[in-house]
């Protein structure tokens, strides 16, 4: 028993020193690329195209955006995270499926880069409900009363963020234009600064950031 408990811990410190390393030299891979950014152009924007079905009646394709601002982004995301899991490497240390809540945490940061590089207001709500059921499982990964009682304000408040979205994108499909930088043909006033509260709650909610916080 004392072999297979060291040999469990063995494991789990790999796991542990593997993802900081993963997210480490992602932060600085992103850091660089947001230097040579705004190093060339400051307004350089780089735009790949993920083809997910092509076929004779449609062409289904997603953009990803890259510019210095997502990229810094990123590189705090990734240097955040990487010592969360060192963090969580000591705090869970006892914790029996620690691999299940590693696993856990790579799906809430790659919702939060697949929101990082959204171009897409309607992709950004996907984007938005997956970052919110991933973090709805690690409120309620102790499965007791209190993480359900906050895990279910959690979703509540996801469901108050999709009416704000929900109210910005029937403003964007009168302009036939699902692009969160293409309002132009809204003019200045009111309206302008009615979407800009929507989406501004709409992220403070989907967030869960105070008051929405659980």
């Amino acid at each position: 028993m004392g072999i297979m408990q060291l040999l469990g811990k063995h494991s789990k410190n790999l796991l542990v020193l593997g993802l900081f390393s993963i997210f480490i030299r992602g932060s600085i891979w992103f850091f660089r690329l947001f230097c040579w950014l705004r190093k060339s152009d400051p307004d350089c924007v780089v735009e790949l195209t993920l083809s997910l079905c092509s076929t004779f009646l449609m062409d289904v394709s997603y953009p990803f955006i890259f510019d210095s601002f997502s990229c810094l982004f990123s590189s705090v995301v990734c240097f955040i995270t990487s010592w969360v899991v060192i963090y969580s490497g000591f705090y869970m240390a006892h914790e029996l499926y620690f691999r299940r809540f590693c696993f856990l945490v790579m799906l809430f940061v790659g919702a939060i880069h697949f929101l990082i590089f959204n171009p897409n207001i309607v992709t950004l709500m996907v984007g938005w409900d997956g970052l919110g059921v991933v973090s709805f499982i690690l409120v309620v990964y102790y499965m007791d009363r209190r993480s359900y009682g906050a895990g279910m304000l959690t979703i509540f408040s996801n469901r108050v963020g999709d009416v704000f979205f929900i109210i910005f994108i029937s403003f964007a499909c009168a302009g036939l234009s699902f692009e969160s930088y293409s309002i132009h043909y809204l003019s200045e006033g009111r309206l302008l600064t009615v979407l800009g509260l929507c989406l501004l709650l709409g992220r403070i909610t989907k967030r869960a950031q105070a008051p929405f916080c659980a």
